[in-house]
């Protein structure tokens, strides 16, 4: 990493500097101008190879600029200087994640709660990379309810909590989580948005819609909410209704293909063949070579299949060029 000179000439006149350099950062370092800060710090190493301020400091100053490898390497310095300093650990967890090394990052929190087992902070960012980069569900959610354990009114872990729980097919427990989320904070989409996608996943369609309806109130124009609402009432063989979802879907995103497919196949089931067969000419203009196999088997079809109209469309796509 290159870094521009730094403007204080007159420190540069000083043979033995270190601690004037030091200190003109860390005053920097005070009033968040991290990037002279730097300049300071990094002349002040080439004096001495520091000490745990100067190493910390600066390894956070790199963080936030996003020069996580040398970030990294100024945190391990400092632990050098102080192995047992619980905010290197953490802050070097972050570091790594934003590395896309997740397993140290998860290693990093881990020793951070070594030095502080009852820190909030450390339990919640475990269980976070756990969830959502490791796919470590069983360690995702014992790290919330660890978390819990100490604010047992925090709706982020309890949020989380409910996602790993989901993950990991513990749906009546999840399902619960999201409720008490909803309790923390009233309103919420996202709680409320995967309370509905926990229902779905167990197989409770019809009150997923319910959920899906509470969902849209909230936030009328998300696409997965149309989606999913769809998809929960083409499930229970409400095809018209469903029809109305995709396309309401379709109408914020217009190049999704399954919504497209799908859409199809209700007008299928309707016996709308007219309908069906534009519908199928639209997905299979977006995607040929994914949904013309998936046509020529779908059940979904089975009502229409041996319409003319059908047969030729589907002889027509086969004949295209770029079909296989």
């Amino acid at each position: 990493m290159s870094r521009k000179t730094t403007i204080y000439r007159p420190l540069e006149c000083r043979p033995d500097n270190y601690q004037d350099w030091l200190s003109q950062g860390n005053a920097l370092y005070e009033t968040q101008n991290y990037l002279e800060a730097l300049l300071c710090y990094d002349r002040a190493i080439t004096y001495r190879s520091g000490d745990y301020q100067l190493a910390y400091r600066r390894a956070r100053i790199l963080e936030q600029l996003g020069y996580y490898e040398e970030a990294i390497a100024s945190y391990k310095l400092a632990l050098e200087f102080q192995p047992g300093d619980y905010w290197a650990w953490y802050d070097m967890g972050f570091a790594y994640r934003a590395a896309g090394d997740y397993e140290t990052a998860l290693q990093c929190y881990c020793q951070a709660l070594v030095i502080q087992p009852d820190d909030y902070w450390a339990w919640y960012h475990r269980g976070f990379v756990a969830l959502e980069d490791l796919d470590r569900y069983r360690e995702a959610i014992y790290s919330f309810q660890q978390a819990l354990a100490i604010a047992p009114k925090d709706y982020w872990a309890r949020y989380r909590l409910g996602d790993a729980l989901r993950h990991s097919g513990q749906y009546p427990q999840a399902i619960d989580c999201y409720n008490l989320a909803l309790e923390l904070r009233p309103g919420d989409f996202w709680a409320t948005y995967q309370k509905a996608n926990t229902l779905r996943s167990a197989g409770r369609w019809s009150e997923a819609i319910v959920v899906y309806d509470l969902a849209l109130e909230i936030v009328p124009d998300d696409y997965w909410c149309w989606y999913q609402k769809a998809e929960s009432l083409r499930r229970l063989g409400h095809y018209r209704q469903a029809a109305s979802a995709y396309q309401q879907a379709l109408q914020i995103d217009a190049k999704d293909v399954y919504a497209h497919y799908n859409l199809a196949c209700c007008y299928s089931q309707m016996q709308e063949s007219n309908l069906a067969i534009a519908q199928l000419q639209k997905v299979i203009a977006l995607s040929p070579q994914k949904i013309i196999p998936l046509v020529r088997q779908d059940p979904d079809f089975a009502k229409i299949r041996t319409e003319a109209s059908f047969r030729q469309m589907l002889e027509r796509a086969l004949r295209r060029p770029h079909q296989v």
